[in-house]
């Protein structure tokens, strides 16, 4: 009789044990469960280290995922399709790695001023607001200066206005407009290199006679291609952006110059050159370019440019981004240039003072543009995939 009595008191000092501490928690259909310790747990493995690990059971285990012994022949608690609507485990789906990181980059253009040199109380302004929007990077789309005359004497006046941002950490890469490039400053370069010195260097990688002019520039899981286009006026180092575009190893590639590929308002652009724009616009295309950021006209505009293909999510969308201060164009679409059979259609026009703002996710891009109030008026997305 003492055994059977000791028996029965150490059976019920092991159900106790066991079940102590575990707490029977709810399916989305009504039924309990135990928790991610409790024994019969799919996700457990032995545990020798005592941390009160989950005990893993093979395929005979009574209620183990694939179990076909319960009446219904069904596995609701454990079956691997379900996720548990309460569940705070992230990392219990192995497939799923890290979150893809998310950054802004930032684009301004045109903040000359007329007859000033820069339009000092607008592009202070851009500024001001770029800086609370959490960018890596700024890209400018040219005529940072009125010019024509004393470059070297005016571009120190838009470095100083723009110098919050190189103090910020964050960097700044510009591109030559028609009026860093126009009148006597027609050999300029030589100013505009000396100006983009230190903290505001800018890469050499650009083909010869380019320096500091055109270039490429690789930050996280994107390329940025700076088109000088002045130069040969009107056009693109074509053979040099070729090689770029084929050594990307990144799944963005966001490109900028100075001049619209279609004509809105200036008549003076890429199409001077029609062929050649077209190379330059399959050449964005077939590698997968989703956006041109450019400037020269002084309003926002946002236009998609059919190819005819039918296929709209292969379609480059320019983005003239003139409206960081020069005195604005009352333009308004359609695009009468030379636009060789392709449609370009418009989807946001803006005759307001701000900036455009890119922020990618993963494979993801997002591109808003911004005004000087605060407000969103144009957004974009895409994917990559």
């Amino acid at each position: 009789m003492m055994r059977e009595f000791f028996a029965i008191v150490w059976c019920f000092v092991l159900v106790t044990a066991c079940s102590e501490g575990v707490t029977p928690q709810k399916s989305p259909d009504g039924t309990t469960r135990d928790d991610t310790e409790s024994v019969g747990y799919v996700g457990g493995s032995s545990d020798d280290s005592g941390d009160g690990g989950s005990i893993g059971y093979d395929s005979d285990t009574p209620g183990y995922e694939g179990d076909s012994s319960s009446e219904s022949g069904d596995t609701t608690w454990f079956d691997s399709e379900t996720a548990w609507e309460d569940s705070s485990d992230e990392s219990s789906d192995s497939d799923t790695g890290p979150a893809p990181k998310t950054w802004r980059f930032a684009v301004m253009g045109d903040s000359r001023g007329t007859p000033l040199p820069v339009n000092t109380a607008v592009l202070s302004k851009v500024v001001d607001s770029v800086l609370q929007q959490d960018v890596d990077l700024v890209i400018f789309t040219g005529d940072t200066v009125f010019g024509v005359a004393l470059l070297r004497f005016q571009l120190p006046i838009w470095v100083k206005t723009m110098q919050p941002i190189w103090d910020a950490g964050i960097a700044v890469y510009p591109v030559r407009g028609n009026h860093e490039t126009q009148g006597v400053n027609i050999n300029s370069l030589g100013a505009w290199q000396n100006t983009f010195v230190g903290e505001r260097e800018l890469p050499t990688n650009g083909p010869p006679g380019h320096a500091k002019a055109t270039y490429s520039k690789v930050h996280n899981n994107a390329m940025f291609i700076a088109l000088d286009q002045y130069v040969q006026p009107h056009r693109v180092p074509q053979d040099w952006l070729d090689e770029q575009l084929a050594l990307a190893e990144v799944p963005h590639i966001f490109v900028f110059g100075h001049e619209p590929a279609f004509m809105a308002d200036h008549e003076d652009c890429l199409d001077d050159f029609p062929e050649k724009r077209d190379i330059f616009w399959s050449s964005l295309k077939d590698a997968g370019v989703r956006a041109y950021f450019c400037g020269h006209d002084h309003f926002y505009n946002h236009a998609r440019v059919d190819d005819g293909d039918g296929d709209p999510d292969n379609d480059v969308h320019q983005f003239i981004v003139g409206t960081t201060g020069a005195e604005l164009y009352a333009w308004s679409p359609p695009y009468s240039g030379e636009n060789s059979g392709m449609t370009v259609e418009n989807i946001a026009h803006v005759t307001k003072f701000g900036y455009m703002v890119g922020e990618v996710t993963g494979p993801d891009v997002t591109l808003t543009w911004i005004n000087l109030g605060g407000d969103i008026e144009d957004a974009w997305s895409y994917s990559v995939y």
